[in-house]
């Protein structure tokens, strides 16, 4: 009918770039995050499943993929935040085990 919604693959690509990927999880003593592409100084935070926060690590634009050692971590469930400076904040649970 001519009446569905149309995406390009510029779209689409520019919308993967704006994820983020942890791994392993679950993580023993480094947890790899792949960051999204936005060519801006961030900050990754992570947090207990009661709130608490535990780590806070500044990253550099275009860094790719940040090394986080979670070896100091006792074993539990996480939650990684990144805050952006235009006020986005990205989430991603993992698992230290």
């Amino acid at each position: 009918d001519g009446q569905g919604l149309v995406v390009s693959v510029s779209e689409e690509h520019s919308l993967s770039q704006q994820q983020m990927a942890v791994y392993p999880n679950p993580a023993t003593d480094v947890l790899f995050v792949r960051l999204p592409v936005t060519g801006q100084t961030a900050v990754l935070e992570v947090y207990t499943m009661l709130g608490r926060r535990v780590m806070t690590q500044p990253v550099t634009a275009g860094t790719g993929v940040v090394h986080l050692s979670t070896a100091t971590l006792p074993a539990g469930m996480y939650t990684l935040r990144l805050l952006q400076p235009d006020g986005t904040v990205l989430m991603q649970s993992f698992v230290r085990q």
